[in-house]
């Protein structure tokens, strides 16, 4: 009695296929380009304003919410980046998984907003709560945290 074996290897196939899609792929997340080329005043943009935050100036104390958004959920988002190559070697719903590491992202960064950063930000300068009526710092009309999003794109450089 003889029997045909066949390897049949389009899992396999599908699997690297779905590997080599996800490689040409990023979440970005904080103040994209639609929100980010919004003016906040007179010569300043959303992501102007926020890199002055982000990171200090001469003047203006650092109070970081990206970075620190980041950091505060970096475990998390790992473990979902890592369940979405889990998913595209088995086939199933990887967006799904890269979805919830924008969302995870997005929320570390807001929380940030609501909890006056970790670590706590600098108190604003009593100038600086005399011309906005409100000593908490990043918070005045709302528009920069509102401008947090994210994205999943094409990493730049890649190809079909």
């Amino acid at each position: 009695m003889s029997r045909d074996v066949r390897d049949n290897d389009a899992q396999w196939r599908k699997a690297f296929a779905n590997l080599k899609q996800l490689e040409k792929l990023e979440v970005a997340s904080g103040i994209l380009s639609k929100d980010g080329s919004e003016q906040h005043s007179p010569g300043i943009t959303m992501v102007d304003l926020a890199t002055v935050h982000e990171f200090g100036t001469k003047n203006i104390p650092e109070r970081s919410f990206i970075r620190t958004g980041y950091d505060t959920h970096e475990n998390k988002i790992a473990i979902e980046a890592g369940k979405a190559i889990d998913s595209a070697l088995l086939d199933t719903n990887w967006k799904a998984h890269l979805n919830r590491v924008g969302l995870l992202n997005r929320q570390g960064i807001i929380d940030q907003f609501k909890q006056s950063g970790d670590p706590k930000w600098t108190k604003n300068a009593p100038s600086t709560i005399k011309r906005k009526g409100s000593d908490k710092p990043l918070i005045d009309t709302g528009r920069l945290r509102q401008s947090i999003h994210f994205v999943i794109r094409r990493t730049e450089g890649t190809e079909d």
